[in-house]
């Protein structure tokens, strides 16, 4: 059982997401292992389950504070196609300033849809970003739409009219070996009421950790922040409900 927590969702959002998983949970006698995944860090399991990409969309609820895009109407969206084994289709704000040279980037204009390639992406992203042109044209626009495939410097006169002048665009920004380092530090945490309260309890800072620290009668937690990644495991044989009525879930 996976929950998947977008960036921009409400606080009241997750906490219902959170509160509908543990009762399925509770539903189907505790035997899903429940994984909690967030936008822009899902797991390769995760990704997986979506053999052609996922792409996100700006959505929402629309209220006295917030408008939302109706189905009616021309449409004017950007996608920014980015990764490498996980390819990733995240909406942006339509303008030149958030093209950089080293992505892929999808302009859909309704009967158009320009699928534009800068000159510093990767081979997986310039596959990806034609798959989801195509998956855009057959389910939004019934097949109907017609797909034009550019590269960096071949700008056409609409994307032209919509976006304005082609500035100078951002160079490509890969990884350091420093950031790749600073990613893998973790730290191992152990939630437990055996003392009669709630305690808890560094067990471990350096990766990576040995499975036998993991007891099956406690919580742990593994903080991998740095990486935006936060796991909670849990043991079998952990009491469900512990003092004041928390659970360890």
């Amino acid at each position: 059982m996976r929950q998947n927590k977008r960036e921009k969702s409400s606080r009241d959002e997750q906490v219902a997401c959170a509160m509908l998983a543990t009762q399925l949970d509770n539903f189907l006698g505790g035997d899903p292992v429940q994984h909690r995944q967030v936008q822009g860090y899902e797991s390769p399991e995760f990704m997986n389950l979506f053999p052609r990409g996922v792409s996100y969309k700006e959505g929402g609820v629309e209220s006295g504070f917030r408008r939302t895009q109706s189905g009616s109407g021309p449409v004017q969206r950007l996608y920014q196609i980015k990764g490498k084994r996980n390819i990733r289709a995240k909406e942006v704000g339509l303008s030149w300033q958030s093209f950089n040279k080293g992505d892929c980037f999808i302009l859909d204009l309704g009967e158009t849809i320009v699928s534009w390639i800068g000159s510093q992406a990767n081979i997986f992203e310039k596959q990806k970003v034609r798959e989801i042109a195509a998956l855009i044209r057959d389910t939004e626009r019934h097949g109907k739409a017609q797909i034009t495939n550019i590269s960096e410097g071949e700008e056409t006169q609409e994307m032209l009219q919509v976006l304005g002048p082609v500035p100078e665009l951002k160079e490509s920004t890969p990884e350091e070996d420093s950031q790749a380092d600073a990613s893998n530090i973790a730290s191992l945490y152990k939630v437990s009421d055996a003392t009669g309260s709630m305690k808890l309890t560094k067990v471990s800072e350096k990766s990576p950790f040995a499975k036998d620290l993991l007891v099956r009668d406690d919580c742990f937690i593994l903080d991998n922040g740095a990486n935006g990644k936060i796991f909670v495991w849990k043991g079998k044989k952990i009491v469900h409900v512990y003092p004041n009525n928390l659970e360890c879930s």
